[in-house]
C-alpha cells in the first residue's frame, strides 16, 4: 500500500510539472535574450524589466524487485509570460542583470539536487518522502528568494555598476562551485 501510495504521489508530481511547464525556459548559461520576456509591462512599475524564475521538480519511481528506486530531478526555469522589458529602454547590461537572477535560481536549483539526492540515500527515506521533499524546497526556495531580493537591493536593480560586478562574480562562483 505504501509503496502504491508513493508511485501515484510521484505520477501527480510529474504530472502537475509537466503542465505547469508549457510556458517555461529551462536555465542554460547566458542564455537569455529580449523575445524570453513576452509580459506586458506594467504601468505603475519602476524597473525597466523583470525575470519570473523559479524551481520545478520532477520525479520518476522503478520498482525492482522489493525496492522502490525514486529519481527526483529539480530544474531552474523561467516563465516568459510573467517576465516582461521596456522596450527601447533596455540594455545589454540589464540584460546580463536578469541573466544573474535566472543563474541565482540555478544555483539554488543545484543545491536542493544535491540535498534532495543527500536524502534520498537513506533507506527509509521514500516512507517520508512527499512532506521532507516539500519542506527541503520550501527552506531551500525562500533561500533563493532570500538571495533574489539580496541581489536587487544591492545591485539597485543594476544601477550599481561595481555591486553589479561583485555579484555577478558571486554568482559565476556560486554556479562553478556546484557543478556536477
Amino acid at each position: 500500500m505504501q509503496k502504491r501510495y508513493c508511485l501515484l504521489l510521484l505520477l501527480l508530481m510529474q504530472l502537475a510539472v509537466a503542465w505547469s511547464q508549457e510556458d517555461r525556459v529551462v536555465w542554460a548559461p547566458d542564455s537569455l535574450t529580449w523575445s524570453d520576456f513576452r509580459a506586458s509591462v506594467p504601468a505603475d512599475s519602476p524597473y525597466y524589466a523583470t525575470i519570473n524564475t523559479g524551481m520545478s521538480m520532477q520525479a520518476s519511481a522503478t520498482q525492482r524487485e522489493n525496492e522502490l528506486d525514486v529519481q527526483i530531478t529539480v530544474i531552474a526555469d523561467m516563465v516568459p509570460s510573467q517576465s516582461w522589458y521596456r522596450k527601447g529602454e533596455v540594455t545589454d547590461r540589464i540584460l546580463a542583470h536578469e541573466q544573474i537572477h535566472f543563474d541565482i535560481t540555478e544555483y539554488h536549483a543545484r543545491v536542493l539536487q544535491q540535498r534532495i539526492d543527500e536524502y534520498l540515500k537513506d533507506p527509509g527515506a521514500i516512507n517520508l518522502i512527499q512532506n521532507e521533499v516539500d519542506a527541503i524546497f520550501m527552506d531551500q526556495e525562500a533561500l533563493r528568494q532570500e538571495m533574489q531580493d539580496a541581489y536587487d537591493h544591492e545591485t539597485d536593480h543594476s544601477k550599481n555598476l561595481a555591486a553589479q560586478k561583485v555579484w555577478d562574480a558571486r554568482v559565476a562562483r556560486l554556479l562553478e562551485s556546484t557543478m556536477d
